[in-house]
């Protein structure tokens, strides 16, 4: 557990910067098999150190070629910090959850150790040693229609144009600098969905069991207050999940092109699921919330090395870093052949 001589900081962030890209983009991408594996929290409420600290590990990785596994742990322990943001306030409280902001503002004052659980419990907190950093984290969503806890506000319903700007700007987030952390809603449904023996070739949205002239009139975002004698077809609210969105696409489901987000989930690896451990859910519609709470953190690449081993190049550099980071690159590589050369 935490030690109760820690002081925990009021992390006061008045408004998020949010980063915004030029509209437009590929139609698929597709990192499952080349981030993180996914891990299994268990019984213990780890989602939002996880995520964070996953997205951390995957961007570092696209810029440095001996990442290790990052401690979740570590940040579920330490993360103490208590989050005020646009007038509200939460804790991440290892096991009870926590918010995916709070992890990520420990990532940048404090950093990750190397992994030393793959499994989440309560542990206690440990100082020192090696620790991997972030520059800072920014908000992705371009409307914040929830604030960073997701799903205790009144919701903004986006007009299809928004909707689509918005997913827009999250997948081309992805493409150019890696995946993101996202914390949606999480109704009974979805673990039926889980669960489901072809749940791999399917795409969620709240409602998916009921028949599609029901589902075509739910609110794709669902509500908060459904309960399993309220719900529709009994679909009751459980919680906030969050997980990271890895990449994006489209497929046909019923004769209708559908377009849905890749997320690494923390549930272990089922060989049911999509790529075991992943899930496919509708984008551009906000389903179940997941485009209104992205946050990602921000990665220079000279800080880790300048080999880049990704095939998008420099994506996790800001914009005014890429010429130096070019540079450091191309010296990098000439010393690498080099010494290949004097070896020889």
């Amino acid at each position: 557990m935490q030690d109760p001589t820690l002081q925990c900081p009021v992390v006061r962030i008045e408004s998020m910067a949010v980063r915004s890209h030029p509209y437009g983009g590929q139609s698929a991408l597709d990192l499952s098999k080349s981030v993180c594996s996914p891990v299994r929290q268990g019984t213990c409420g780890a989602c939002w150190a996880i995520s964070a600290t996953q997205v951390l590990q995957d961007r570092i990785a696209r810029t440095h070629a001996a990442v290790p596994t990052l401690s979740f742990q570590d940040v579920m322990d330490c993360a103490c910090s208590c989050v005020t943001y646009e007038g509200r306030r939460g804790c991440a409280d290892e096991c009870a959850g926590g918010f995916m902001v709070a992890a990520y503002d420990y990532l940048q004052r404090i950093g990750a150790p190397p992994v030393r659980n793959a499994v989440a419990e309560r542990g206690k907190c440990t100082a020192g040693g090696e620790r991997y950093r972030c520059r800072g984290y920014y908000r992705v969503n371009l409307y914040n229609t929830f604030g960073i806890a997701n799903a205790r506000s009144g919701h903004v319903r986006l007009s299809p144009q928004n909707l689509q700007r918005n997913a827009a700007n999250i997948a081309r987030e992805i493409t150019l600098h890696g995946p993101v952390s996202a914390c949606f809603n999480m109704f009974s449904d979805f673990q039926t969905f889980w669960a489901h023996p072809r749940s791999a070739d399917m795409v969620y949205e709240v409602g998916w069991q009921l028949p599609a002239a029901h589902r075509a009139a739910l609110n794709p975002v669902g509500s908060t207050d459904w309960t399993a004698r309220t719900g529709p077809g009994g679909i009751a609210f459980v919680t906030a999940h969050a997980v990271s969105i890895v990449g994006y696409g489209e497929q046909v489901v019923d004769g209708a092109v559908v377009r849905f987000w890749i997320c690494r989930n923390s549930w272990g690896r089922p060989g049911n699921t999509y790529n075991s451990g992943f899930f496919k859910i509708r984008r551009g519609v906000n389903a179940s919330a997941i485009e209104s709470d992205v946050c990602a953190p921000h990665v220079v690449a000279r800080d880790y090395g300048a080999l880049v081993r990704s095939a998008a190049v420099f994506e996790s550099v800001a914009p005014a870093g890429r010429t130096l980071a070019v540079i450091v690159v191309l010296v990098a590589l000439l010393v690498v052949l080099t010494t290949a050369a004097t070896v020889v």
